[in-house]
């Protein structure tokens, strides 16, 4: 959000002055102040005071300096400490604002000082926010005046050896203006001669304000004597219902009497003071100035302070602007759990009280967290919501700022023409309005456009230009991202020395700053530079420092799995990098850890709290370890193939055989074999029926033999010698990216075979999860429970797309349902019975659960989770179980996990989702998750007949041949294969095992 936009320069802090005689003392902590205080030096400063804010109001900032600067030496010389704090705290301000940070810090801590001072004397805070003066002096106490930020209140309290004191009122009657006259009695002592006048002091809605339209005269000798002093409050506002009431909403006059016997009489110290605000105000600010320094620990302190005095108070918007700033360091800190919790605190504030610039702010501000993490269409939301009201406003800054982030968020979403359409806005906006700030950013976004356009020259004009204007305004990220930006250009254009050159540059910047975001982007970058230029150990270097920065935002993320995963999606090409790295150091073994660290790591965490403690402490150890790998091999009694994809034309694959024995192989990949095209193709081939669809097209008919044998001898021939031998051994998968929706079975030799008649085939998320999901295997399999069946259920409406057509029904899966249900010894769930909420509330305690289904690839509640199971809806459901649903009751800490030892999605697509560094993130990731340690799932849509014949064979093996759950599928596989009725893979090869096969 922008800095300082709601505040004023300093919230009003009037002290009521009276006649410079002794008892001043006592107020100003300075017993010199009685005779030094003048009041043409009080007012001059006063004047110059004014004169500053108008100057500061005006852009002139130095001047303002200037102006202060002289009220400051007036304040000083009178000994007027209220006027100092005053002064010191607008000088922070110039300071700050012309980016002299170390004299703004100097200034906001002298103003701080100076207000401290004043609370030593007397002046305290109360739990309401209050500030009051209260002192007691040997044989008296002084008058007490308090004010609670809507006004007045005078009390005086009684002393020993006191006559009569009355705070009397004068004047009547409602919404009258009424005159309180305060008098004293001074004696007990000799003062010195003076001429002294009392102020007058306008009290209205709590706002001070001073006049000398009344003044009294008073003198004393040098002789004891008893005088009388004074001193009229004028002008207190009263309003209220009654014509005799004398207290209003704004002031409260108090009139208290108080007696005593003695005929001596008491001194009277009169002060109002509202410098709790001030305070808060100078604690912020000097938050803001800690925060552009990159002190980001004595920022939140600060902003940690101002928040505990504003909160005392009766300005909500104060409140908000704070918690906006102490935002913007959690932000940087990569706190986003705590950005977001401030956020909405903030919205809610500025929406209460219809503050639509506020409102507008906060959801830039919210944006800019879902960006952060990678939520992009929520940051879009955000950042539209936002533009509306600042286009309503006619805010040409704050448009031109929304402007350039949606330009930002589509451009990572990869759509160029629209984030080119936004940034040019942007740009022009800023030209035009001339606000250097919004035009560094502007030139930064045009640049990201060129660069991703392959307009390298453009693209460095660009962040030339926007480093020139953040280095004049001195604002750190932009400073810093324009250095990132012309590394990543340069090192695009070749000249790998210059973008290293670049790199080191921001990361010497931003010592002793913390911006960790913005330093793991530097090191990572620089990794990739030193790679290329052959420097390996410092190339090492770098990426590991980079990813123990990546891996400190994790734990900041709480519990917030989405978060996790979008996140992530942003830092995955670090730990690829570092692979690269590794394996041309002839590290293979210590890139496969790298390879496990940087897969699945919200999936593993969630694994980890799902268990009971005892099991937490016992998975605690690093599984991505080689001598867990190995120990995972062992027990899965498997030979675990991992794959990773590094690049376009560069592929991983590490093979860890049972004994332990690992090998490593980098495959080159020809430029006309692209495994993503590769992938794509073959899927249309193999997948071009839908699950009700049961006559072949004619893309069906055509023969898929070439493609699966590209992929077999991409992916299948470097390590074929080094697979088991016997069919029965099991096979392990660890997919990535692309890969995950490779039809491993369906692969085929040169000899026109296919893999799975050679092999016995699992998958797997990666080699971590295989160890916690035999943790859970052994959680549930001693547990008793029912089958739960269902199939064909009564479609519901879809929701998305314009025609919202109810889907068509499935009889194969009614009468696949209805077998398998006589197999698992239950009855199945067809039509109206099977609705969402009979599923749900049966899924918790279910041994087997077996959909027969539709299933639905779309992100049905649009939070950033794919994947949804058709049931029936009903009264309480919709009838779509998406793997949100199942991860919010389920998945997540503080929920019981299922169950269930085998998941039996027998519906199209329930096993694809949306492939990030993360995984595939859809219906399997949620109900491993879950806690559910096996799962059959489909990789495309699977003919209705086909399904139906599969599932039986499946079952049978399963349960009357007692075989595993790999070797049941595999054997129903062949069974259709071989039979000679069902020999195309589109009906047999889309549905693989996910993790355990016992």
């Amino acid at each position: 959000m922008k800095l300082k936009k709601f505040f004023f320069i300093a919230l009003a802090s009037i002290t009521l002055q009276f006649c410079p005689i002794s008892f001043l003392a006592f107020l100003t902590s300075s017993p010199a102040i009685a005779d030094s205080i003048a009041p043409r030096q009080k007012t001059e400063a006063d004047k110059l005071m004014e004169q500053g804010k108008e100057l500061y109001d005006s852009g002139q900032r130095t001047e303002a300096l200037k102006k202060w600067e002289v009220a400051l030496g007036l304040y000083q010389q009178i000994g007027d400490i209220q006027g100092e704090a005053e002064a010191w705290g607008n000088m922070g301000h110039s300071y700050r604002e012309l980016g002299n940070y170390v004299k703004a810090i100097d200034a906001y801590n002298s103003s701080l000082a100076m207000f401290e001072r004043i609370a030593e004397s007397g002046w305290e805070t109360n739990a309401n926010g209050s500030v009051y003066y209260k002192t007691t002096i040997t044989g008296q106490e002084n008058l007490i005046v308090a004010s609670n930020g809507s006004g007045l209140t005078i009390k005086i309290a009684s002393t020993p050896n006191s006559q009569s004191i009355a705070v009397s009122n004068v004047g009547g009657g409602s919404n009258s203006t009424n005159q309180v006259r305060v008098t004293s009695t001074l004696g007990g002592g000799s003062v010195s001669s003076s001429q002294c006048q009392s102020s007058v002091t306008t009290i209205s809605q709590g706002s001070y304000q001073s006049s000398s339209s009344s003044t009294s005269q008073c003198h004393s000798s040098s002789s004891y004597s008893r005088q009388s002093s004074s001193t009229t409050i004028n002008q207190v506002q009263s309003q209220s219902s009654s014509g005799s009431s004398r207290q209003s909403s704004s002031t409260t006059i108090s009139q208290v009497q108080s007696q005593s016997g003695s005929g001596s009489s008491r001194q009277i110290s009169v002060g109002i003071v509202s410098n709790s605000s001030a305070q808060a105000d100078i604690l912020a600010n000097l938050g803001i100035v800690y925060g552009k320094l990159g002190n980001t620990r004595a920022a939140i302190d600060s902003f940690s302070r101002s928040l505990s005095i504003a909160e005392g108070g009766n300005n909500p918007i104060d409140v908000a602007n704070i918690l906006g700033y102490t935002s913007i360091v959690y932000n940087n800190l990569g706190d986003y759990q705590e950005v977001i919790k401030l956020q909405e605190r903030q919205l809610d504030i500025v929406k209460g009280k219809n503050n639509r610039p506020g409102e507008a702010e906060v959801l830039v501000g919210k944006g800019d967290t879902y960006t952060k993490i990678g939520d992009y269409q929520k940051a879009i939301k955000n950042y539209q919501q936002s533009s509306r009201i600042y286009e309503q406003l006619k805010d040409d800054a704050g448009e031109a700022e929304t402007l350039g982030k949606l330009g930002r968020a589509y451009h990572l979403l990869g759509e160029i023409s629209q984030a080119r359409n936004y940034y040019h806005k942007q740009l022009n906006i800023a030209y035009e309005i001339k606000r250097p700030r919004l035009l560094a950013n502007a030139l930064g976004g045009n640049g990201d456009i060129s660069l991703s356009s392959g307009e390298y020259q453009t693209a460095f004009n660009y962040y030339s230009q926007q480093l020139e204007i953040a280095q004049v305004i001195n604002e750190v990220k932009e400073i810093t991202n324009s250095l990132i930006n012309l590394g990543k250009v340069s090192h695009k254009m070749k000249n790998t020395e210059e973008a290293i050159e670049y790199y080191q540059t921001a990361l010497n910047y931003l010592q002793n700053r913390e911006y960790p975001y913005e330093e793991a982007t530097a090191l990572s970058n620089l990794g990739k530079a030193l790679l290329t230029q052959g420097n390996l150990l410092e190339a090492e270097a770098s990426l590991r420092d980079a990813i123990g920065i990546w891996e400190d935002f994790r734990k900041l993320l709480g519990s917030k799995d989405n978060w996790k995963i979008s996140l992530f999606e942003k830092q995955v090409d670090t730990y690829n990098v570092l692979q690269e790295v590794l394996v041309d150091q002839n590290k293979p073994f210590e890139a496969l850890e790298i390879a496990e660290r940087g897969r699945t790591r919200a999936l593993i965490e969630l694994l980890l709290k799902g268990l009971s403690p005892a099991q937490q402490e016992s998975a605690i150890a690093d599984y991505s370890k080689l001598s867990e790998i190995k120990q995972i091999a062992a027990q899965q009694k498997a030979t675990l193939v991992e794959y990773s994809l590094i690049s376009e034309n560069l592929l991983y694959i590490w093979v860890i055989q049972p004994t332990g024995k690992m090998e490593f192989r980098s495959v080159d990949i020809p430029q006309n074999a692209s495994i993503s095209e590769l992938v794509t193709a073959s899927r249309q081939f193999i997948s071009a029926r839908s699950r009700n669809d049961n006559n072949p097209t004619s893309d069906a008919t055509t023969e898929p033999s070439h493609r699966l044998q590209q992929l077999h001898q991409l992916l299948i021939e470097p390590i074929a010698e080094l697979l088991p031998s016997d069919e029965q051994e099991r096979v392990v998968f660890i997919p990535h990216h692309e890969l995950f929706l490779v039809p491993f079975a369906a692969l085929q030799d040169t000899n026109y075979k296919y893999l799975i008649e050679k092999h016995t085939i699992l998958t797997a998320p990666s080699i971590q999860s295989l160890a916690l999901t035999r943790q859970h295997r052994q959680r549930v399999q001693n547990l008793s429970g029912e089958a739960l069946v269902a199939g064909n259920p009564t479609m519901p409406q879809l929701r998305l797309g314009p025609n919202r057509s109810r889907l068509d029904s499935l009889q194969g899966a009614e009468r696949e349902a209805e077998q398998v249900a006589v197999i698992l010894n239950t009855k199945a769930l067809i039509g109206s019975q099977a609705t969402e909420t009979a599923i749900v509330q049966r899924m918790q305690n279910a041994k087997v659960i077996h959909l027969a289904t539709h299933g639905l690839l779309d992100d049905i509640n649009g939070v950033g989770s794919p994947g949804a199971i058709v049931l029936a809806p009903s009264a309480q459901d919709d009838g779509f179980l998406t793997s949100s649903e199942i991860m919010e009751q389920y998945g997540l800490p503080n929920t019981t996990p299922l169950q269930a030892e085998l998941v039996v999605l027998s519906a199209c697509d329930t096993g694809r989702g949306e492939i990030k560094g993360e995984g595939v993130i859809g219906l399997s990731r949620s109900l491993i998750a879950a806690g559910v340690p096996s799962l059959v799932v489909s990789l495309w849509k699977v003919p209705d007949h086909a399904t139906q014949e599969l599932m039986v064979e499946f079952y049978t093996n399963l349960y009357e041949r007692k075989l595993d759950k790999a070797q049941a599928l595999r054997k129903a596989m062949l069974t259709m294969l071989d039979g000679g009725e069902n020999p195309d893979p589109v009906d047999w090869a889309a549905f693989t095992v996910i993790g355990e096969a016992e």
